[in-house]
C-alpha cells in the first residue's frame, strides 16, 4: 500500500519565470487581452472597463513598478524551498496535478478528469509568437517553460491503478496513453460578460499557448481534498497578491505544502 508523503503546491503564471525588470513590460499585455475577468463576480471585461469600475480602494493597491522586486523575490524564495522539499522527500511516484490549457483538449473532446499513463510525456519547446510581448519577455517565458524537448518518464503502470481505482469509486474518469503530432482544435470562450458570454473561437497548437485561467484553483481544491484525508499538515510558505496596473488586474500566487 503507497503511502501519502507529501503535497505541494504552487500558483501559475509567466511571471514567475520573469526577472523583475520585466514584470512592467509582461503587465502591459493586460491592456489589450480580452480575457480580463473582475471581482466580485468574474466577469470579463475589457480593460477599459475594467478601468471605468474598478473601486478607489482596490486601485489604490497599485504602485506601480516599485513593489515588483520585493515580490518577485519573495515568489522565488517560495518556488526553491518547494524545489529543495521535493528533493528531500525524492517521493518514488509524483502524482502531477493540472489544468490543460488548449493544450491537449479540444471542443471535439473536452473530458472534466483525465488521467494520462503513457510510458513517456512528451515536453516540447514552447514556440513563442514575435509581436505578442516584448522580444525579451518572450524569450524569458520560453526559457522559464522549458526549452529542450524532452520525453520525461511516466509511472504508467500506477496510472493504470489509479484510473481503475478512481472508476470503482464512482468517478467518471477519461484516460490517455499518448499524444498526437502534431495536433490542435478549436475551443470557445465561454467566461460570462455583462451581455451573456464571450463569444469568440480560438484555434490552438498543443503546448505552443499557453493562458492563464481562474479554474487554476481547482487544482488546489483536488490536491487538498487528497491532503484531507491524511495526517499532513499544510504550511502556507507565501502569498503574494500582485496588482499589477491601475484597473486592478494582476494575479494572488500561492505557495505551500502538506508534510
Amino acid at each position: 500500500m503507497a503511502d501519502l508523503v507529501l503535497g505541494i503546491a504552487t500558483s501559475h503564471t509567466p511571471m514567475l519565470t520573469l526577472p523583475a525588470e520585466l514584470w512592467a513590460s509582461f503587465s502591459k499585455n493586460d491592456e489589450r487581452n480580452p480575457e480580463l475577468a473582475f471581482p466580485p463576480h468574474g466577469v470579463v471585461m475589457s480593460y477599459e472597463e475594467g478601468l471605468r469600475q474598478i473601486t478607489p480602494e482596490i486601485a489604490a493597491k497599485f504602485r506601480g513598478a516599485e513593489p515588483y522586486r520585493a515580490q518577485a523575490e519573495a515568489c522565488q524564495r517560495a518556488l526553491d524551498e518547494l524545489s529543495a522539499t521535493l528533493r528531500a522527500v525524492n517521493p518514488d511516484v509524483t502524482v502531477i496535478i493540472g489544468d490543460d490549457q488548449d493544450e491537449w483538449f479540444f471542443e471535439d473532446n473536452m473530458p472534466a478528469l483525465s488521467v494520462y499513463w503513457g510510458d513517456t510525456a512528451p515536453l516540447i519547446p514552447r514556440e513563442m509568437t514575435p509581436g505578442t510581448r516584448a522580444p525579451e519577455v518572450l524569450e524569458a517565458i520560453r526559457r522559464g517553460y522549458g526549452d529542450m524537448a524532452l520525453d520525461v518518464p511516466v509511472a504508467s503502470t500506477f496510472g493504470r491503478y489509479l484510473i481503475e481505482y478512481l472508476i470503482e469509486h464512482d468517478f467518471d474518469v477519461a484516460h490517455m496513453r499518448y499524444v498526437k503530432q502534431p495536433y490542435g482544435g478549436r475551443v470557445a470562450r465561454r467566461y460570462p460578460t455583462k451581455q451573456g458570454e464571450l463569444d469568440y473561437v480560438r484555434e490552438t497548437p498543443p503546448r505552443t499557448q499557453l493562458y492563464s485561467a481562474a479554474s487554476e484553483a481547482l487544482n488546489w481544491v483536488a490536491l487538498g481534498g487528497v491532503m484531507q484525508k491524511t495526517d499532513l499538515k499544510m504550511e502556507l510558505l507565501d502569498y503574494v497578491p500582485v496588482y499589477r496596473t491601475p484597473a486592478g488586474t494582476g494575479g494572488g500566487w500561492a505557495f505551500a505544502r502538506w508534510r
